[in-house]
């Protein structure tokens, strides 16, 4: 089952990570000063996750892709690890968009 997962970090910001079935990373988010933050941001990721148009693709020197996830007003929620191919890539953006919007939200323990 895929997942959005709240994380705290040793500065006391939390960001989260949503994982796929197997566990691997599909998108880790910025870092937000609160829980609430966080769980806003997972709820403006789950809504963003539905239009095409809030992915923006890029790449590296390296030929690798990546994409990050943006809110209605334009601003990055998240960022998603670098996939070495286009297709790949674009896996990712479909799987998000198939399945984030119903995905569960768990809390790491801190």
């Amino acid at each position: 089952m895929s997942t959005f997962i709240i994380s705290r970090r040793k500065e006391g910001e939390y960001l989260f990570s949503f994982k796929d079935k197997y566990g691997e990373t599909i998108l880790t988010s910025e870092i937000y000063p609160s829980t609430i933050c966080c769980k806003n941001a997972v709820q403006s990721a789950k809504n963003s996750s539905l239009d095409e148009n809030k992915f923006e693709v890029k790449s590296n020197s390296s030929d690798q892709f990546h994409f990050y996830l943006k809110s209605n007003c334009g601003e990055i929620i998240g960022k998603s690890p670098y996939f070495k191919t286009k297709q790949s890539l674009q896996s990712g953006i479909e799987y998000m968009k198939r399945i984030a919007g119903d995905s569960s939200v768990e809390q790491e323990n801190y």
